[in-house]
């Protein structure tokens, strides 16, 4: 389990540093069960927080909610990740570089690795598609 708080983007490690309202949490919660991982990954607001923070959670969500309508069986991953950065972009934010989506099974991470952007200098999954 894996606690981030405000800056800090993903696998921040639990402190005694006591939240306080305007704080923004991410919480990324794993389970393992008969050799099969399960992953979750939640952000929450902690009382009244900044518009700008609001702008960026609801940003995360409406960008999810888009990828989750967009995706089709044969789709290319690229085609994916673009549908995801324009999501983002077109609300004004830019997508971490770096980070990715992953498949999950008998590993906590596994291929197909999924950027929440199209990088243009490596060619990420090239050529295969979604299944």
């Amino acid at each position: 389990e894996c606690m981030s708080l405000n800056e800090v983007v993903i696998h921040g490690i639990p402190t005694d540093y006591v939240l306080q309202e305007g704080d923004i949490i991410g919480l990324d919660l794993g389970v393992e069960e008969d050799g099969y991982y399960g992953d979750s990954a939640l952000t929450l607001p902690i009382g009244a927080i900044s518009p700008q923070d609001e702008k960026l959670l609801a940003c995360s969500k409406e960008s999810l909610m888009h990828a989750i309508n967009s995706i089709r069986v044969g789709m290319h991953f690229k085609e994916f990740s673009q549908i995801i950065e324009s999501t983002i972009t077109e609300r004004g934010f830019v997508p971490l570089k770096g980070f990715c989506g992953h498949g999950i099974g008998k590993k906590p991470h596994e291929d197909p690795e999924i950027p929440n952007y199209l990088d243009k200098g490596v060619n990420h999954n090239s050529g295969h598609k979604i299944k």
